[in-house]
């Protein structure tokens, strides 16, 4: 057939040549246009000078990927004039998925007068969609009919494409000509990155007309979603990609970037979600009738992998690893196979289980005994019993593994394993051997050793209890003695956006032994998490991107079909204006091996890229560099602490490395060592797109060294102009002022950043905006001059100072207050009082009056001006008798299983505690690992009160690493959320006291806040009015008052109690000396 086509094509070529020479004058030159830009070279042309009214217009398109890497969805679309339209069979646009670097595409399309051929005026015809390869050849050929002035020319689309059933397109297109026309000189009149808009002027009939032809690269349109611990897999049939995670929420891929989900949050515990066969309650019930009937919504961390030999016997060759947890220790990894990658799976059996009691195996709830080869427990030996089992959760947890996480993988030979563990547990990172014919347990177990590194049941230790979610993946190469290396990753830090959680990575020549990093360190030593494993990535923000990339982990890996390697995670951000709080999407970032064999991560997400030839040219020049620190951070006061921000740094021509960071560098084809200092680092040059929303097209390099540190570079190519711009762009000023604040001074391209102000509500100081407040509002005008070079950029911000208020307490039942003596401006303050005799405003003194209040009231005037300060206070006695206390000595134990009882907690009863400390006793919340949970505290019928009354307790407060803690006194009319009491505080509360996860920063009804150190002991004082359905809240330290402020109460100020809501993961809450007085 291919060389029917060639004939065909070469007598058409002739034939098109022997009419072009009998019709030179016809086929006169035309002058085209042509333009690149970002890698994408276009030029457009017509045949002839000029057109008659009967011709036909033959425009030709000419597109070419001049850059490295391919390029996605490129189009063009042709925009006609009044007077023309499209030729029924041609088409104004036509867009190219895969458009492969080197690749060239051209175009033909026809266009006749309006009143000609037909009747089709459809000019927007929707496009056809292609693969095109490095060949991508349009071919032309063109017959005339002598004696009625038309010409068919054949035109011939050959599009070689990647998958197997490559197709050559024949499009026909009649073309007419008669007569001669002129054509004007074309003009290139825009063009942006990856798009270029070609204009061609023409004359048909006489009439000038204007011929628009833009040309695109659209890219890829990445569909992104939000998958927890995501684990990467390639079906072996489709070549499709997975992505399954936490709570039964999977996705699929046709290429890594853009992503659809199969399995969705929001019927992850539904029967709606079809991943199992089976509802999850009903798919695990053999892991539930142990785990108890409450235990709900423990699905973690599912992996799949596909088995040839499994296939082979007639298995089910998906085989799906799950983790059925109980939000604490008590955990089980599961097999579920399937015939489908999308499921649904069916569960077959348990493949290890973690903080099991004696009892519990005796019933036959675990699979230990029959790993072990024995019916019941008496027929293990002594020192088995021992080792596998302890008496609590505390003691299990002090030495053995934790059952979650799961990962498959095979050795060079086709063997099986699986890898799991966790930091929550002292037993480590452990590996079994599986069967690779039925995804289960494999018959050759490893020994058991008395120093606790391997055992049959857990199998053997690889790593120590740093971090959780290990993955091994193995890469072929001819630089291990081997044949292949296994990089084994864990994650390690706090899940959420801002608790410093990081990826580390590992080597080995061997599946289950020997994992080391850059250092040398074994995976095993007791070295903390800080300087043991090579860090994949930091948090990190380029200029380009919109947000910071922090807490990316939970990561896997993979190499595909076609050899590339990537690392797979979700990721998420400090800043809550990228995904929501905590949100979260998955990414794909390509690795490459180093010259020694390690794994180096490219520094934007995959775009389609490859790794091609860069020229020492190319590399040579500036570059955003992103330097990655070993120590991380959890919820630091300052958010940017969670990430690293690219400085610019210059590879000189002569090896040097100047900027922010001095060195020097050398290259050599792709690889690339980085010296910076005494450190020198190894890795690899390509282009990449990064993650502008443009994703502009640019050299990077990326290097890991034996510090376990990894750098980043991102070329950059702006001009003065554009980078006093960028500059500008990346400047943030507050938009409402209450106190002083910084104002940038330098720009990360260089830039000097000058600033003025129109308004003495604001006073420039250098870099320091000093905020001086006025007797009004003010809105004040701040003006940044960004200069770079002889280019400068001007923008102004808009600042609102509020109206300056007076620190004087609404409520005051001491003796003495001081009034301000003077504005923020320093103007003298001269206050007078309505009732001298209750609070005189010259001494500050006060008579508390013996019962019932008084309101008064301070009128202040400004020294120098017409202004004038009223501020309406109330004067009233502190309650002082005593009608309802609990310091809990006097307990021997304390119980919260009964709902109207002292304590009682729903969910988490066991979490309600009696402790000795603090002076005596107090009780304590913590749930552990377990998701929110609440708890409430009712004082009783003593403790009923309402009007004037006031409430003092000491509490110790640490928030939940997951999800909001919140600490509430509440009234008799306190609801939750959803009405459930784990959920949060709907209403009904005299204040509350809320953090988000794993944060000091606590807030009072949703707004002012106050820091409260974890684990500290404050005491609160609440003066509630009920009269006027205000509380006031003093929260004080040993060292001092941390917080006052006056806070109104919506609803009922009658007296309950307290409310606690513990944050999901290691939520402590401690209460104390509670006393309510009331005159």
């Amino acid at each position: 057939m291919e060389k029917i086509m060639k004939k065909k094509l070469l007598l058409s070529l002739i034939s098109t040549a022997m009419i072009l020479g009998s019709a030179a004058t016809v086929f006169a030159a035309a002058k085209g246009v042509e333009t690149e830009d970002e890698g994408l070279k276009v030029t457009v042309e017509t045949d002839k000078e000029e057109y008659g009214a009967d011709d036909e217009i033959k425009l030709s398109i000419g597109i070419e990927n001049t850059s490295d890497s391919d390029k996605r969805n490129v189009s063009y679309t042709v925009k006609l004039p009044d007077g023309l339209k499209v030729k029924p069979g041609n088409h104004l646009t036509e867009t190219i998925l895969t458009f492969e670097s080197g690749a060239k595409a051209d175009y033909e399309v026809v266009l006749v007068k309006k009143d000609k051929v037909g009747t089709n005026d459809d000019d927007n015809e929707i496009a056809k969609k292609r693969d095109v390869s490095l060949t991508a050849i349009m071919i032309g050929a063109v017959a005339i009919v002598v004696g009625i002035a038309l010409v068919i020319v054949g035109v011939v689309a050959l599009v070689k494409g990647k998958k197997k059933n490559n197709t050559a397109t024949m499009i026909i297109i009649g073309l007419g000509i008669a007569g001669m026309a002129a054509i004007a000189s074309g003009k290139n009149v825009e063009a942006a990155k990856a798009k270029a808009t070609l204009t061609k002027n023409i004359t048909v009939a006489g009439k000038k007309m204007d011929i628009e032809v833009l040309v695109e690269e659209k890219g890829v349109t990445a569909k992104e979603i939000g998958i927890h611990d995501p684990s990467v897999f390639q079906d072996p049939v489709s070549g499709n990609y997975y992505s399954y995670g936490s709570h039964i929420v999977a996705g699929s891929s046709e290429d890594l970037i853009s992503w659809d989900f199969i399995a969705v949050s929001s019927s992850a515990y539904q029967t709606a979600n079809k991943l199992f066969a089976h509802h999850y309650l009903e798919e695990f019930k053999e892991v539930y009738q142990w785990l108890g009937a409450d235990v709900k919504e423990g699905i973690w961390a599912l992996d799949v992998t596909y088995s040839e030999e499994a296939a082979k016997a007639g298995n089910d060759p998906y085989f799906m690893y799950v983790t059925v947890v109980n939000g604490s220790f008590k955990a089980a990894i599961c097999l579920a196979t399937s015939d489908k990658p999308e499921g649904p799976y069916e569960y077959q059996d348990m493949i290890v289980c973690s903080d099991y009691r004696k009892a519990e195996v005796q019933k036959g709830y675990t699979n230990l005994l029959d790993v072990l080869g024995v019916e019941n427990v008496d027929e293990m030996s002594t020192s088995e019993k021992a080792y596998y089992f302890t008496a609590d959760s505390a003691a299990y947890k002090a030495k053995l593994p934790d059952a979650i996480d799961p990962a498959p993988f095979y050795d060079s030979e086709g063997n099986l394993y699986l890898t799991y563990g966790s930091f929550t547990c002292k037993g480590g990172l452990r590996v079994l051997k599986m069967d690779a014919k039925t995804g289960l347990r494999s018959d050759d177990v490893y020994e058991y050793k008395t120093d606790g590194s391997q055992d049959p049941y857990y199998g053997k230790k690889i790593a120590n209890s740093n971090g959780e979610g290990p993955y091994v993946l193995r890469v072929d190469s001819d630089k291990s003695s081997t044949g292949s290396y296994y990089f084994l990753f864990w994650s390690q830090g706090n899940l959420r956006a801002t608790g410093g959680y990081n990826m580390r990575m590992f080597r080995s020549e061997y599946p289950d032994k020997g994992y080391v990093d850059y250092a040398g360190q074994s995976a095993l030593a007791d070295i903390g998490g800080t300087n043991l494993g090579v860090r994949i990535m930091d948090g990190f923000l380029f200029s380009s991107m919109a947000y910071p990339s922090t807490a990316n982990g939970g990561n896997s890996a993979i190499v595909t079909d076609e050899g590339k390697i990537f690392v797979h995670y979700h990721s998420k951000s400090a800043n809550d204006a990228a995904y929501g709080k905590d949100g979260f999407i998955i990414k794909s970032n390509q690795m490459f091996l180093n010259e020694e064999g390690w794994l180096v991560t490219t520094p934007y997400k995959y775009s389609g890229e490859t790794m091609k030839a860069v020229d020492k040219s190319e590399v040579t020049g500036d570059y955003e560099f992103i330097y990655h620190r070993l120590a991380y951070y959890k919820d630091p006061a300052n958010i940017t602490d969670n990430y690293v921000t690219s400085e610019i740094i210059t590879l000189n021509e002569d090896g040097t490395i100047s900027g922010a960071h001095t060195g020097k560098w050398t290259l050599k084809d792709n690889y690339i060592i980085v010296e910076i200092g005494d450190k020198s680092y190894k890795g690899v040059v390509l282009k990449q797109c990064d993650e502008s929303s443009k994703r502009v097209e640019t050299v990077v390099f990326t290097a890991s060294g034996t510090d376990n540190r990894t750098v980043w570079g991102s070329k950059v190519y702006y001009t003065d102009a554009e980078k006093a711009g960028r500059d500008a762009g990346k400047i943030t000023v507050e938009k409402i002022a209450e106190v002083d604040f910084k104002l940038q001074t330098n720009g990360m391209f260089g830039s000097v950043i000058t600033w003025k102000s129109d308004n003495g509500a604001i006073i420039v100081d250098g870099g320091t905006a000093k905020v001086v407040p006025q007797g009004e509002e003010q809105t004040v005008t701040l003006t940044a001059e960004v200069k770079c070079g002889a280019e400068t950029v001007t923008k102004e911000y808009k600042v609102t100072v509020p109206a300056e208020e007076f620190d004087i307490p609404a409520i005051i039942s001491t003796s003495q207050i001081k009034l301000p003596e003077t504005t923020a401006a320093g103007q003298k303050i001269t206050w007078t009082s309505s009732d001298d005799d209750t609070l005189n405003a010259a001494t500050g003194a006060v008579k508390i009056p013996k019962s019932g209040s008084k309101e008064i009231t301070l009128t202040g005037t400004v020294e120098g001006s017409d202004r004038v300060v009223t501020v309406v206070v109330t004067v009233m006695p502190m309650p002082s008798s005593v009608v309802y206390e609990e310091n809990f000595d006097d307990m021997t134990s304390v119980s919260a299983t009964t709902e109207g009882g002292l304590w009682y907690s729903k969910n988490a009863a066991e979490a309600v505690t009696l402790e000795s400390g603090h002076g005596g006793k107090y009780v304590k919340f913590a749930p552990g690992r377990a998701n929110s949970r609440g708890a409430v505290c009712t004082f009783g019928a003593k403790g009923k009160v309402t009007g004037l009354y006031v409430v003092e307790f000491d509490i110790s407060l640490k928030a939940g690493d997951n999800q909001t803690t919140e600490f509430a006194l509440v009234s008799d009319e306190m609801s939750y959320l959803s009405n459930v009491i784990n959920d949060g505080i709907a209403g009904g509360y005299l204040f509350k006291l809320s953090a988000n996860a794993g944060s000091e920063e606590w807030t009072v009804n949703d707004g002012d806040t106050v820091n409260i150190k974890s684990g500290e002991w404050v005491h609160v004082t609440a003066l509630v009015n009920g009269s006027a359905s205000t509380v006031t809240i003093t929260i004080s330290n040993d060292n001092g008052e941390l917080y006052t402020g006056t806070v109104d109460i919506t609803g009922s100020t009658a007296l309950k109690g307290f409310y606690i809501r513990g944050g999901r993961y290691d939520s402590v809450t401690c209460v104390d000396n509670i006393e309510v007085k009331q005159n």
